[in-house]
């Protein structure tokens, strides 16, 4: 499926190369909306309904994603021997609940932030990193001292 103009620039333009073999040298693409497309929502990347607030659609994009990559990570790990399948599904689970947590905490923290989207998603990712962070280290500080006490 190809782009076609259907209505004339209003914006700036931009050179596309060609996809199809025998087009012009190049193909004008207009940087601007539609007149169509003005005053609608954009569409939101992932099958969340818009109803759904930013902080619950980050919680449920940081678990989603915070436990998969864990639990990817950690299948290497059962296949050489070093932990059972069900160690890297609870693990998996564990941190796909901290990153939830971090990723909500956040959105919430830094949706005052809008100067600028690169100044949101710095802040974001610095937050989320930071509250991640400290996340593990409590959980590492309480299985030590649960198991020195066991």
């Amino acid at each position: 499926m190809y782009w076609s103009p259907s209505a004339p620039s209003t914006g700036p333009s931009l050179v596309a190369y060609p996809s199809i073999p025998g087009t012009p040298t190049s193909t004008v693409v207009t940087a601007a909306p539609s007149s169509a497309m003005v005053g609608q929502t954009p569409a939101r990347p992932v099958n969340i309904p818009p109803s759904v607030s930013a902080p619950v659609s980050a919680a449920l994009l940081g678990a989603v994603i915070g436990g998969a990559n864990a639990f990817g990570r950690n299948m290497y790990h059962v296949q050489q021997g070093e932990m059972t399948v069900s160690q890297a599904v609870v693990r998996g689970l564990m941190h796909g609940a901290a990153t939830s947590l971090a990723t909500t905490t956040a959105t919430v923290l830094t949706a005052n932030v809008t100067d600028s989207d690169a100044l949101h998603l710095a802040a974001l990712a610095a937050t989320a990193a930071g509250l991640s962070y400290l996340i593990s280290a409590g959980a590492h500080t309480a299985l030590q001292r649960r198991d020195a006490g066991a």
